[in-house]
């Protein structure tokens, strides 16, 4: 197991450590670029996201470079999984800033 580089905090308060063997990140092209991030992988078939406009994104990717993580860059167009979850985690990160007296209450 290499070593842990970093720990970030999943959407359940969960700590994850960042390594070698399970982070990755992700660069894309032009108008895609919304859609960089780092992805940890958790277990077989999940993972955590950390999008380019969170504030870790910079100091991540410097940190991952450095430890020579996988590194996907100049990527052209973006998976249908990660716009789905991208696509999530803006709606989440949105309902949760509108203001009280803007919400809709039946």
């Amino acid at each position: 197991m290499s070593e842990t580089f970093a720990r970030i905090e999943d959407d359940e308060g969960k700590s994850i450590e960042l390594n070698r063997e399970n982070t990755s990140v992700y660069r894309h092209l032009g108008k895609a670029a919304i859609f960089d991030h780092v992805f940890t992988a958790t277990g077989e078939s999940s993972g955590c996201y950390v999008w380019s406009h969170n504030q870790s994104f910079e100091k991540l990717i410097i940190l991952a470079a450095e430890h020579k993580c996988l590194m996907h860059l100049n990527i052209p167009e973006v998976s249908d999984f990660d716009r789905q979850h991208y696509e999530k985690q803006a709606l989440a990160d949105l309902s949760d800033s509108f203001p009280e007296e803007w919400e809709t209450h039946e």
